[in-house]
């Protein structure tokens, strides 16, 4: 399913026509990096979005990654972020922490995919159909869309919004507005700029 040469939304295509209608991508920013917080996103693009331009988010300009950031906020069924700290990376190991919050961030979604498009790793316990493709975030289009979330939404990436800071999961509400989960239930996202300082936590024992 992941050939190189058909279109990026060749295998959500693929799969809406088996009768998947809700395919999520999930897919994870940080993994290499020496410092801050491992980030998983999770997007469900509607059946034609257009996907022309969107690849991996390592392949896109900053410029180009926030302009899909704003293009997959306001399109998508339903997207989520979130977070794991050095703390736990150094307590569980970073392979484990990562898949572990691969299967988080899906179930963190306001709406339940039918399948799932996983970049290379295999999301066990996750009870629901899904699928690991090899270098997914270059190959399908929900991944992409989830690795551009996970990229701009880590501290130290964007310029600080509120989809920066904190867990985050939104979902189309009905008045065309994006929505965050918070202890008291849904509300809504503000737009406005947050001062909360961006600076990723330099992970213990990671050097310089």
């Amino acid at each position: 399913m992941d050939e190189p040469d058909r279109a990026i939304d060749h295998n959500e295509r693929l799969l809406r026509e088996q009768g998947f209608s809700l395919v999520a991508g999930v897919d994870e920013a940080g993994r290499g990096a020496l410092a801050g917080p491992l980030v998983a996103g999770a997007v469900i693009l509607p059946e034609g979005f257009d996907c022309d331009g969107l690849k991996d988010s390592k392949e896109l300009t900053p410029q180009q990654r926030d302009e899909w950031f704003e293009r997959i906020d306001r399109a998508a069924i339903a997207w989520a972020v979130r977070r794991a700290y050095p703390t736990r990376i150094d307590h569980r190991g970073l392979h484990k922490t990562n898949v572990w919050l691969l299967r988080q961030v899906v179930l963190a979604l306001d709406v339940r995919p039918d399948f799932v498009l996983a970049d290379g790793f295999r999301l066990r316990t996750l009870s629901m159909p899904q699928l690991a493709v090899k270098k997914g975030d270059a190959t399908c289009a929900s991944v992409a869309a989830a690795s551009v979330m996970a990229k701009v939404s880590r501290p130290g990436a964007c310029v600080p919004r509120a989809g920066c800071s904190g867990v985050r999961a939104g979902a189309r509400a009905p008045s065309g507005r994006s929505w965050r989960r918070s202890a008291g239930g849904p509300r809504r996202r503000s737009r406005r700029r947050t001062t909360r300082d961006p600076r990723p936590r330099r992970r213990p024992g990671s050097g310089g």
